[in-house]
């Protein structure tokens, strides 16, 4: 099955707005600013109503309550304010829970912020090639997107297969949906963004954030990949060796991350996590 015909075959594309869809875009254009974002969000009540919950958590600490948008954007700044809205706009797609990859609800929510932050942290402290945070940090909140599609055409009969191939053959998840599915959660995710008409380095990043090609696509790719493997480490409380396990050699040598770089990042997502822990409890 190919990646166009899984997305066929679903009964339900993840649930995200035409003004989320517009948001994310504007990623796309150098032109863009706070006006473009105000002109979305206002068409999008629902989407206003989360982005001002996300402006007023404990998390982000603002000293004042913030009741519009027009005043999120005069105390955030144009690329604070796109980026909460872009994380507001996928929050409950990523919220919800996924049976055949033993997700519970929020897990993939977690997982996919603390990427986004990895992804972000990695771009503003290796800015020689590296692509804009905000860029960076949407690419890691989508990256596993194609999860919340591939689960709709996994039948028990294609989960028991899966099972078997990481826990029999010791396959990783990816190659195991590869040979179950013939595709797999990136390629379904990268063609979803296609769908989407969301702009070409996300659509790349995310088909290759599990095998990223520095010849054959932008930084982007690695950046993500990286991210991705940062944030399984902190979810997992796991330590170097786990992460020199998970990362493509190839990447790590890219990026030159010496191990003192990788323990500061580790510690600041984990407090990160806490913060992300402690918004989900409140809400």
């Amino acid at each position: 099955m190919t990646a166009q015909k899984v997305l066929q075959a679903v009964p339900a594309l993840p649930a995200v707005s035409p003004a989320a869809l517009q948001l994310i875009r504007l990623l796309g254009r150098e032109d863009a600013d706070g006006t473009d974002v105000l002109r979305y969000l206002k068409h999008d009540p629902s989407l206003t109503a989360r982005l001002l919950r996300l402006c007023n958590s404990a998390a982000l600490g603002l000293p004042q309550e913030v009741v519009s948008v027009d005043q999120a954007l005069f105390l955030l700044g144009y690329r604070t304010l796109h980026q909460l809205a872009v994380q507001a706009a996928v929050g409950d797609a990523l919220s919800i829970a996924l049976p055949p990859y033993a997700i519970e609800p929020q897990t993939l929510w977690r997982h996919s912020i603390v990427t986004a932050r990895a992804a972000e942290l990695l771009a503003e402290k290796c800015p020689n090639e590296a692509p804009p945070p905000d860029l960076a940090f949407t690419a890691g909140l989508l990256h596993d997107i194609g999860k919340l599609v591939l689960a709709q055409v996994m039948d028990e009969p294609a989960c028991a297969a899966i099972r078997h191939a990481l826990e029999v053959e010791g396959q990783t998840w990816i190659e195991a949906e590869r040979q179950v599915l013939q595709t797999d959660h990136a390629e379904v995710g990268a063609a979803l963004l296609e769908r989407w008409e969301l702009p070409r380095p996300l659509i790349h990043a995310v088909a290759a954030h599990h095998q990223p090609c520095g010849a054959c696509h932008p930084p982007l790719c690695e950046l993500t990949h990286l991210a991705d493997c940062l944030a399984h480490v902190v979810g997992a409380d796991a330590g170097m060796h786990a992460l020199a396990q998970c990362v493509d050699p190839g990447a790590a040598e890219h990026w030159e991350l010496q191990t003192e770089q990788v323990e500061n990042l580790v510690v600041e997502l984990t407090e990160h996590l806490t913060q992300v822990e402690a918004s989900l409890k409140a809400s």
